[in-house]
């Protein structure tokens, strides 16, 4: 056997008469390199602050992580690799993991190098570039059916009555795989033990950018949501339900000091999020500047402003909205257009975010009718 280039290949028997143990060797190269790629894209991070971020996803540990939201991607091929790697002796063992973890690591690195060896780059990509991600309850589920993202397989309570049967026909007709499972099942899956019958199994979610956002702009004027340091999932779930509602064209969040689009957001948005377009940036401040150049007027949300209902909205609008205990950060107020905030008649001082956003969407929404 000779390979003389980087990227020169082998042919698939070759490569699969090598020994497990000399795919694992090339395979962990591979996720190492994957990830620290990622983390390089990701943001100009000191070095110290890479090894930091990669250290724990390459380890064995991290490594088995990555497996659980692929392993049911595997063809046949590369679960028997997948096998070989996990069940071959290995001259050493790791201190910082299981034996377990160790051999379930061996055989995911022999799988990616068995993929790299034979040139199967865009196939590696879509394995490490993929998750799992489980979608729970009917409302949410039933939403994912409406949508026209790849649902892998649906796990379905034996004996479904009501809505639970309405999902289940809308998932044949689609041609989506389900499997009627006991409920201990469903529990064992569940990531909050909501799953209330039904879990559906998608790819992560997917991010949109601020073009696909301004793509979605309406001629009578546009609203956009941005978000400014919602760290808390129920409120970012909430917001994206809101903001669906009010007929927003997008949701805009940074990457830094907030929460994601997860299991939990997608279920607290009552599936709304599986509709919304939802842009993640590495900085707030720079997406404002790109909306302002495309003609949107920036209000920020805030206590102190003047009052929404006394403020000229037309024309494209975009809100932004703050953390609960640090508001819309300074900076990137000053870049706003206007501050704006809701009356206040009670005792109590300030609004739940999400609750803010609702009513400050509505009238915007109300301006445009």
């Amino acid at each position: 056997m000779s390979k003389t280039s980087l990227f020169s290949t082998i042919a698939e028997r070759e490569a699969k008469n090598l020994s497990p143990v000399t795919l694992a060797f090339l395979g962990d190269a591979v996720y190492s390199l994957f990830i620290r790629e990622k983390y390089v894209l990701e943001a100009d991070y000191p070095s110290g602050t890479l090894q930091k971020l990669t250290a724990g996803e390459v380890s064995a540990h991290g490594q088995n992580i990555a497996l659980e939201r692929i392993k049911n991607l595997f063809t046949e091929e590369e679960e028997a690799i997948f096998k070989r790697g996990r069940n071959a002796k290995k001259p050493t063992h790791s201190k910082h993991a299981t034996i377990s973890e160790y051999n379930n690591s061996t055989g995911f690195e022999a799988v990616l190098g068995y993929l790299y060896l034979t040139g199967q780059y865009k196939r590696i990509e879509e394995l490490l570039g993929r998750g799992i991600m489980k979608t729970e309850g009917r409302n949410p589920v039933f939403e994912l059916l409406k949508t026209d993202k790849t649902i892998d397989k649906i796990l379905l309570e034996k004996n479904p009555q009501g809505s639970l049967l309405k999902i289940f026909a809308e998932a044949r007709r689609l041609g989506v795989r389900v499997q009627v499972v006991d409920r201990r099942v469903l529990d064992k899956e569940s990531t909050e033990g909501r799953h209330q019958g039904v879990i559906a199994f998608t790819t992560d979610f997917r991010y949109a950018s601020i073009d696909d956002i301004l793509g979605a702009k309406s001629e009578n004027g546009s609203l956009v949501i941005l978000c400014d340091g919602i760290e808390d999932v129920h409120n970012l779930g909430s917001i994206i339900r809101v903001a669906e509602c009010a007929g927003a064209d997008g949701v805009i969040i940074p990457s830094n000091n907030s929460a994601s689009v997860t299991e939990a957001v997608i279920r607290i948005s009552a599936g709304a999020a599986e509709h919304m377009k939802v842009a993640k940036v590495n900085s707030i401040n720079r997406a404002v500047d790109v909306l302002k150049k495309a003609g949107y007027w920036l209000y920020a949300l805030e206590a102190d402003g003047k009052s929404i209902y006394e403020t000229d909205l037309s024309g494209n609008v975009a809100l932004v909205i703050g953390g609960e205990d640090s508001g819309v950060k300074r900076l990137t107020r000053e870049k706003c257009d206007f501050t704006v905030s809701l009356p206040l008649k009670g005792k109590v001082n300030s609004l739940n975010a999400s609750v803010a956003l609702g009513i400050a969407a509505y009238e915007v929404l109300r301006r445009k009718q």
